[in-house]
């Protein structure tokens, strides 16, 4: 093998593992001036989530596109991987949601 084909195939390897290492994104809709919702976003991404936080004035239209029914509606709203999180969610909960977000998930991905 050439040694640029190798190089090109490890550099290919290492960004497909940390793509998948990340997982997907989650996006969290929540209003500037929440502490919790802060808290929130900092503690997933302290258990190794990609978070994009969206502050909003006016949740109301994010959760009503997103299907939250008024009675469970919480201070933030997160999306990810087609799913809808609402309110103080545990990782530990989020996970299973998806084999990209599991930590198996992400080892069968990569043979480990």
């Amino acid at each position: 093998m050439r040694p640029a084909f190798k190089l090109f195939a490890a550099a290919f390897l290492l960004l497909v593992t940390q793509i998948v290492l990340a997982g997907p994104l989650i996006t969290v809709y929540k209003n500037p001036t929440c502490g919790c919702c802060k808290k929130w976003v900092e503690y997933l991404q302290k258990e190794g989530f990609e978070v994009k936080a969206v502050n909003r004035d006016d949740l109301a239209p994010i959760k009503k596109q997103a299907g939250v029914p008024p009675a469970m509606s919480a201070c933030h709203t997160a999306l990810v991987d087609g799913y809808v999180i609402e309110g103080h969610v545990p990782a530990q909960a989020i996970r299973p949601l998806s084999p990209a977000l599991s930590r198996e998930g992400r080892e069968s991905f990569l043979g480990s």
